[in-house]
């Protein structure tokens, strides 16, 4: 399976030679590497041509200010591979990321989907980990539909994707959405697209805690958390339409539980929740109810909380 590594830049002229380098310096080689610059000012836009300059696997493309999803867009419509990788600029990979996931790929050709356990580094040099297991997480087009979004992946520099699920997705309307966080509509997308998902435990992608993310660590205002979650369900309101998927799934809410390895004792609850709000007889209800506990316990029902499925 042939891979490539979408990077998508915008003044991180300070980090993305070291997250181009971590690329480079993967065990397992990748096939493409594209740069995506994003109307970068003068001197970052310098050093994101030298970090891409040292290899000719890597392409740049500079473009006007657009947005990361449209970032991701031009990376997709300038590659070929069948596994893509996204990097923003100012994160890195451990060495074996790349080796770890394709081994994944290989083992599990039923999966479309890896998102990998993250190592939050900080500026004074902590570390943050979640120790969180390897496992299946199956489907999740009931949950994203039904309530309109729903988190099952990671950041985007711990996603990998086949691409037939990309082309299920993209292009999406109204990029200009997605100026930032971007990786929404590739989790949310990935979801109502039908992909078959997996976790890897392992934290092998490390997201720099630096003060000028544009996501983690800034306070959210209540304008911009309603027009996200807004965004959020006309996206998946949209691919719905798009894919031909009826308005409800409810009625199969126990079988994509059924798929989800181990479930956490948030996602039984979430599933719990969907049932009990459903426009349903209430003997049904019951019956789904009783089908979601028996696959719960019959996997341990540990009372993991987990945070996989949080929303964002």
């Amino acid at each position: 399976m042939r891979t490539v590594c979408l990077v998508n830049h915008r003044d991180y002229g300070k980090y993305v030679g070291e997250a181009v380098d971590s690329v480079l310096a993967q065990t397992r080689p990748l096939d493409e590497i594209v740069v995506v610059d994003d109307g970068s000012d003068p001197e970052h836009l310098a050093r994101a041509r030298s970090a891409a300059g040292g290899d000719p696997r890597i392409v740049l493309f500079e473009q006007p200010n657009r947005g990361q999803l449209s970032c991701f867009q031009v990376g997709l419509d300038r590659s070929s591979a069948e596994l893509v990788f996204f990097l923003d600029a100012d994160d890195l990979w451990e060495p074996g990321y790349v080796e770890s996931v394709v081994g994944v790929f290989e083992a599990r050709p039923e999966v479309d989907f890896v998102a990998t356990n993250v190592r939050r580094t900080f500026v004074d040099g902590d570390d943050q980990v979640d120790e969180l297991p390897s496992r299946d997480l199956g489907f999740s087009v009931v949950r994203c539909l039904e309530e309109g979004s729903s988190w099952v992946g990671a950041e985007t520099s711990a996603l990998a994707m086949r691409r037939s699920v990309l082309e299920r997705i993209f292009p999406v309307p109204d990029p200009d959405a997605y100026r930032i966080s971007a990786d929404q509509v590739l989790v949310y997308g990935s979801s109502v697209a039908g992909a078959h998902k997996y976790f890897l435990g392992e934290a092998l992608v490390r997201y720099r805690v630096h003060g000028r993310n544009l996501y983690y660590g800034v306070e959210e205002d209540p304008r911009r958390a309603y027009r996200r979650r807004l965004e959020a369900k006309r996206l998946t309101e949209h691919l719905r339409r798009r894919l031909s998927l009826p308005p409800s799934l409810i009625d199969i809410v126990h079988l994509e539980f059924r798929t989800i390895e181990r479930p956490t004792e948030q996602e039984y609850r979430a599933y719990r929740g969907l049932v009990r709000r459903a426009a349903l007889p209430l003997w049904r209800k019951v019956w789904l109810g009783r089908r979601l506990l028996a696959h719960y316990r019959s996997q341990g029902g540990t009372g993991r909380r987990g945070r996989l499925l949080s929303d964002r």
